[in-house]
């Protein structure tokens, strides 16, 4: 299943989403969290998000749950974290 993963209004990437493919959204949560702490939105499954609300579109590539430590990131995080 793809999620689809949002940022405040305070972080760089509000106006975009990333994705998450992932079993469960538990498993989405899990990845969100290694990769941003509590730097991040919500979390909707693709067939509900709405992206004519993030102009910015797709940030990166589609993440795999399993993408964790010693992967590469999809998008340097440094300048997200």
């Amino acid at each position: 299943m793809i999620f689809c993963v949002t940022f405040p209004q305070w972080h760089p990437l509000r106006d975009n989403w990333i994705e998450i493919e992932a079993e469960t959204e538990d498993k989405c949560r899990a990845a969100v969290v290694y990769m941003f702490g509590i730097r991040w939105g919500f979390i909707y499954e693709k067939s509900t998000h709405k992206p004519e609300f993030f102009p910015g579109g797709q940030a990166g590539r589609t993440i795999n749950e399993e993408d964790g430590p010693g992967q590469q990131a999809p998008f340097n995080q440094s300048e997200y974290a």
